[in-house]
């Protein structure tokens, strides 16, 4: 009777478990995607035509609540200031997942404006509900209205599901 006992006991904590697991890829009806990884980090991007917006980050749980923190990759640009004849160094959001080094003349020959980092900004809260992550606003709501998709007049469910 104890090992059944035991045995029923693990069962439950572990389908707790993975009902509570966020990890996977999701997607929704207007263009969105969500990578959440093992290991704390996130991967979001939106995409609808030619444009693009991504953002990385760290996520962590608390109940059934992700908290989204994004990690933003930085550009250094060096150009030529006329005003104090010298070399200046300014920030900007990189366009790839990558911080790099560039010049004013390889900054104004890049073609890619239509990928940007964090233009489409990311959710910062989900709340996981049967693989389901609903977004939830900035008044600790969650998103539950059916709101139009990208083209046309249909109107989808607001949540992201996870892919198959």
């Amino acid at each position: 009777m104890k090992i059944l006992y035991l045995i029923s006991l693990i069962l439950i904590l572990f389908s707790t478990k993975q009902k509570n697991n966020p990890v996977g890829e999701y997607e929704n009806y207007f263009g969105s995607e969500i990578n959440i990884n093992k290991d704390s980090t996130y991967n979001y991007s939106w995409h609808f035509d030619l444009s693009y917006s991504w953002i990385d980050g760290k996520w962590e749980m608390h109940g059934d609540t992700i908290l989204l923190n994004p990690i933003l990759v930085y550009d250094t640009l060096s150009f030529y200031d006329s005003l104090s004849s010298c070399t200046t160094d300014s920030l900007f959001l990189s366009r790839d997942r990558k911080p790099n080094r560039i010049t004013m003349k390889k900054f104004e020959s890049d073609k890619s404006l239509s990928a940007c980092q964090n233009c489409f900004s990311s959710p910062r809260k989900l709340f996981l509900k049967d693989e389901k992550l609903y977004d939830i606003d900035n008044k600790g709501k969650i998103r539950k209205a059916k709101r139009k998709g990208i083209i046309g007049n249909k109107k989808y469910q607001p949540y992201y599901f996870k892919k198959e």
